[in-house]
């Protein structure tokens, strides 16, 4: 995860993603269940640290394209060297709730755009891929 020039450390995880064990509702074909904070308690962000996130599971098509899965994607900022916190960020909208001068932009840009990223939003949509395949079978 990149350090920026101006020194915030941003990450980028995949935490709305999860595996529901197959005791759960049923999704269409090709979906797969994901959490979003519950927006009548929770509202809109910014989410402070500390504050814990209730969430709703909704579920959604595989993503075929890196665009498409950036909605999936969790952007953390990073207080010190071991603590984050999620303050709402979907990489797809990343920033809406952080001012960044432009050289951060860019240098974050730079990164998403990279092989890491790249090779990270690879590894989403095969996760999603198989979330979905998971709900598929246990519906049979």
């Amino acid at each position: 995860m990149p350090r920026l020039p101006s020194g915030l450390r941003f990450g980028v995880a995949n935490l709305a993603l999860f595996d529901h064990g197959g005791n759960w509702f049923d999704c269409p074909d090709g979906h797969f269940w994901y959490w979003v904070p519950d927006q009548e308690i929770m509202g809109p962000g910014p989410y402070e640290f500390g504050t814990e996130i209730i969430q709703n599971a909704e579920h959604a098509a595989v993503p075929k394209t890196h665009w498409e899965a950036k909605k999936f994607v969790h952007v953390l900022e990073f207080i010190d060297d071991h603590n984050y916190v999620w303050r709402g960020e979907w990489l797809d909208t990343f920033p809406k709730f952080r001012q960044m001068s432009e050289e951060d932009l860019l240098a974050w840009k730079e990164w998403v755009d990279g092989s890491s990223g790249q090779k990270f939003l690879d590894k989403t949509i095969g996760e999603c891929s198989r979330l979905a395949e998971i709900s598929n079978q246990r519906k049979k």
